[in-house]
């Protein structure tokens, strides 16, 4: 009988740690889906918050009700030409969650922002989804342009796993300042731009861009490199240049 019992014991222990576990599995799931959501909703107000960051608006309010009105987006084909997604039957929501994590230069439909300000019915400029990786992962950003496709307004990175300190300094405003007013085409030693060929993006020096190219052409298009971090200055680099490359033929147009 004493057996008995000692086996009754361990069974009802066995089944009650087995429930026990299913029931915290199970209100781990919900908490996690929950959580998800919200935690979502914060990555899209830490994006919207970027994108007025790099356009140099500066608004007070609710964010995500202005970002609707002042940032318009639309696609763009290979060749440049633009559409509405109302045009090409695509829902804005479902392309973007789609391919936010891979970027949108690549695709035949890339995406673009019109910056229009209260009150004008013209873009005041254009921001591009910056997409590229890093020294530990993937990096991305707005570049916001004016209406001529060349000038830059400023920058932003919404998401970087770079080292804080060092690489994470690409997410500071003080360095990210120096990207407003230059140019994404790279002039030639004569200063000559050539939309078809010259190269495009902004490249970060190692070092200082006075000591690389002083007051020349190249400067224009050129920025401070971070001290200790020659690796996401790298990153840095081809992420303009690889994102940029793509919507070449719509700049022209702007031309």
């Amino acid at each position: 009988m004493e057996q008995n019992n000692g086996n009754g014991s361990l069974s009802k222990i066995f089944t009650f740690m087995i429930l026990l576990g299913i029931v915290s599995a199970l209100t781990l799931s919900s908490v996690s889906v929950f959580l998800q959501d919200k935690q979502e909703k914060a990555r899209y107000f830490d994006r919207v918050k970027e994108m007025f960051r790099a356009a140099k608006i500066e608004e007070n309010g609710d964010l995500l009700s202005l970002a609707e009105e002042y940032f318009q987006p639309f696609l763009v084909d290979r060749e440049g030409k633009a559409y509405s997604f109302e045009e090409k039957n695509i829902r804005y929501e479902t392309y973007q969650q789609k391919h936010a994590q891979t970027g949108y230069a690549n695709l035949p439909l890339k995406l673009i922002y019109k910056i229009v300000k209260k009150g004008e019915e013209k873009p005041s400029g254009y921001i591009i989804p910056i997409f590229g990786y890093g020294l530990w992962d993937h990096m991305y950003g707005f570049l916001a342009l004016k209406e001529n496709g060349v000038d830059v307004i400023g920058v932003s990175w919404y998401e970087q796993k770079e080292t804080p300190g060092l690489g994470g300094v690409i997410a500071e405003s003080e360095w990210q300042q120096q990207f407003q007013g230059k140019q994404i085409f790279q002039a030639d030693e004569k200063g000559v731009v050539d939309l078809l060929r010259s190269p495009i993006g902004i490249t970060v020096v190692k070092g200082k861009v006075q000591d690389t190219y002083g007051k020349g052409p190249r400067s224009r298009s050129a920025v401070d490199g971070i001290a200790g971090a020659t690796l996401t200055g790298q990153g840095v680099t081809k992420a303009y240049k690889d994102t940029l490359e793509p919507y070449r033929p719509f700049f022209e147009t702007l031309q």
